[in-house]
């Protein structure tokens, strides 16, 4: 028998139109229940024709997941070219919050600019130009 030490409480939001953004999606899924992570993937023009956007969302309450899902599952979602989208809710399969990595400055950045570096390129290139 297997058990979980944690509470399933992410869900994605698949097959949604492909030119749908961000905010379009927020104000169609408008009111929320509490939720801290949302994230939302554009299409993927190279997986063509299966051209689906998709949300994750990872809710609060485990209550609010039940009441997301029978709103939302199959709700039709509308394209700006009038093409009919139903949406499928379901459990990420994936449950952690995926963390956003910063690009951190390279700390070695414009440090080759001392002269000892500079006279051993210079020194390198004109023995380069002799072999």
């Amino acid at each position: 028998v297997f058990t979980f030490n944690y509470v399933t409480l992410q869900v994605v939001i698949r097959r949604l139109p492909p030119s749908l953004t961000k905010e379009q999606l927020e104000e169609q899924l408008h009111p929320l229940p509490a939720h801290d992570y949302f994230e939302f993937c554009t299409a993927d023009p190279s997986l063509y024709p299966h051209l689906y956007s998709r949300a994750y969302i990872n809710f609060r309450n485990p209550d609010d997941i039940l009441l997301f899902r029978d709103r939302f599952d199959g709700y039709v979602f509308i394209d700006n070219k009038g093409l009919e989208y139903p949406a499928v809710v379901e459990f990420a399969p994936f449950q952690k919050i995926s963390k956003k990595k910063l690009k951190k400055k390279d700390a070695k950045a414009g440090s080759i600019e001392d002269g000892k570096h500079i006279f051993l390129i210079s020194r390198w290139k004109s023995y380069s130009v002799y072999c």
